[in-house]
């Protein structure tokens, strides 16, 4: 049974009253354990991760297996079916031990809307962190969602415009392109930032060739970042080079010109003329002069 959104009458609990209850939100090692049949046990209404990348599952399977399951989830009643549970935190253990079909061992409080989503956040925070992308998808899911901004703050220990930023970048980049490439917990703000400015300039297509691409679908999250990041480097058109050489009595070109966009050089083959940079060099003083004597005869010439 899916969760529907939250109700209205939960979304206003403003930050104070919110943070005062943080510490009476998580589970406690004085709290009662339960067993629950994991078929009984719903996600949260609010996904907090990218789904298909949870590269630990195996081995969190093989640690409750070997060693029980250490540490109890939290979970609420579900406010649409007394028979069930929701959970607060805890997505990966009862995951690994539905795979096991074993019970979960939890600890039930009943909880608000609001306060579900500020535990399940500063949970994350206390333990696997969220990548950078992943903060900014669950920030994007909880606005979306009706909660106002500060009980997503709360929820991320973020400033007011930090969390401007996160939901900023988010916005500009379609949520098919970031659920494509995943949690990548390498790529931090400064690099998703260069990724939607990236997609502005060169479109969506570019990202959908890459991303349907065989070697896109091979790799792993912070991999295909990477490949789309450097997909969607802006081609630089290079000023074209005018290029000249010249030689003694059609011999090895000893000085090379070339000139393009706002440039020029003079290139000398110190092999075939040894010492004539420095010398031609040391004569651009008088070189310069000339040329500014050659500019004013040809402007008075001009104006006769």
């Amino acid at each position: 049974m899916r969760s529907v959104r939250p109700r209205g009458a939960n979304l206003r609990v403003k930050t104070g009253p919110i943070l005062h209850l943080a510490s009476d939100l998580r589970a406690e090692s004085g709290d009662p354990v339960i067993e629950v049949d994991p078929i009984l046990i719903d996600s949260s209404f609010i996904k907090d991760r990218i789904d298909g990348f949870d590269s630990e599952h195996g081995e969190l399977v093989d640690s409750i297996r070997d060693h029980g399951q250490q540490v109890p989830v939290l979970l609420r009643p579900h406010p649409d079916n007394s028979a069930r549970y929701q959970v607060v935190y805890g997505h990966r253990r009862v995951r690994a031990c539905q795979s096991l079909g074993r019970t979960v061992r939890a600890v039930v409080k009943t909880l608000t809307d609001a306060q579900l989503v500020v535990a399940q956040g500063q949970e994350n925070s206390a333990r696997k962190a969220l990548s950078y992308i992943e903060r900014a998808f669950f920030a994007i899911r909880l606005s979306d969602s009706g909660f106002e901004r500060d009980v997503i703050m709360a929820a991320l220990s973020l400033s007011k415009s930090h969390l401007s930023t996160l939901i900023s970048v988010a916005r500009r980049i379609p949520a098919s392109i970031i659920q494509a490439i995943g949690p990548a917990p390498k790529a931090g703000e400064p690099r998703w930032v260069a990724l939607a400015d990236r997609l502005e300039v060169c479109g969506a297509d570019v990202a959908t060739a890459v991303i349907g691409s065989d070697a896109f679908g091979s790799s792993d999250s912070d991999e295909r970042f990477l490949a789309l990041f450097n997909a969607l480097r802006p081609q630089i058109e290079r000023p074209s080079l005018e290029s000249k050489s010249w030689s003694v009595n059609g011999g090895r070109p000893i000085a090379t010109f070339r000139e393009g966009g706002k440039k020029a050089s003079v290139i000398v083959d110190q092999k075939e003329a040894p010492e004539f940079g420095r010398f031609l060099f040391a004569q651009l003083p008088e070189l310069y002069r000339d040329f500014l004597r050659s500019k004013e005869a040809s402007t008075e010439t001009s104006a006769k």
